[in-house]
């Protein structure tokens, strides 16, 4: 079986230096991690961008949460990424090979795992991480999510669901709406009718009133981000129906706290 830690593909920098770079003020610099393991039956890939300067209760905070998304059963040292992130890759794949021993299989697809806890967005006041996994564990297909949770930096508290007031009401559910209607509208090359999306969804709510993400709502560049799990509100082959209201839409929804947060916002 072979174990090595992972030069980060120049790819995977560029999309970092696109993307969650600040302006230089404030900035949450990281450390990307990652570590791998493969055999003839399993293969693992961990990385994550652990926080390296900045306000100390941001990044113990930051760094709990990467350990907490990764299991939460992580004992050793947490200033220690390599061997937080090593952990955590042997324990996955020593419950992958357990598990191909038991399909006693000798398929030429191997049971596979990756998780990725990576830094996406910051501006000034706050930092936003995606938790991101992919697997194959035997069957017809495998499984993927992703969950985005955004950090103020002067402490960080964490923001989700409560950001948000008033989400019950018609006028907020017709942004969900049109946010679903545009993702579709994108896979299809054009727009959709109402009826269209119901024909796309798995739920029996109404198109006017769907059910909020089971994930909690993010803030990015230009405004608050949803997504969506496999399953959760459209088949398997529809992804992970995501979006972005812009901000000069769902600011009437924000609490004043999380506008604050959006206040200046200088960040990339």
């Amino acid at each position: 079986m072979k174990s090595k830690f992972i030069t980060l593909t120049l790819a995977t920098a560029f999309l970092s230096a696109c993307g969650s770079n600040s302006t230089g003020k404030n900035e949450l610099t990281t450390d990307s991690v990652a570590f791998s393991e493969k055999s003839k039956t399993a293969e693992v890939t961990i990385k994550a961008d652990f926080p390296k300067d900045g306000n100390k209760t941001l990044t113990n905070i930051i760094t709990e949460y990467i350990s907490e998304e990764m299991g939460g059963t992580y004992d050793g040292k947490t200033d220690n990424p390599d061997s937080m992130v090593a952990f955590y890759c042997k324990r996955e794949m020593a419950e992958l090979e357990k598990l191909a021993s038991e399909f006693e299989t000798d398929s030429e697809a191997p049971l596979y795992y990756s998780k990725s806890v990576s830094k996406i967005y910051e501006t000034d006041k706050f930092v936003t991480y995606a938790s991101s996994f992919e697997s194959f564990t035997g069957g017809a297909h495998g499984m993927h999510g992703s969950a985005n949770t955004t950090f103020r930096k002067s402490d960080g508290r964490r923001f989700g669901s409560e950001m948000l007031t008033r989400t019950g009401t018609e006028e907020f559910r017709t942004l969900i709406k049109d946010g679903l209607k545009q993702y579709f509208a994108e896979n299809e090359g054009k727009d959709i009718s109402d009826e269209e999306l119901k024909e796309q969804l798995i739920t029996d709510y109404s198109v006017d009133f769907l059910p909020l993400p089971q994930f909690p709502p993010y803030l990015t560049e230009k405004g608050v981000g949803f997504t969506y799990q496999p399953y959760e509100i459209a088949p398997y082959a529809a992804g992970m129906p995501s979006f972005t209201i812009p901000y000069e839409k769902v600011k009437p929804y924000m609490t004043v706290t999380a506008v604050k947060l959006i206040e200046n916002k200088d960040g990339k």
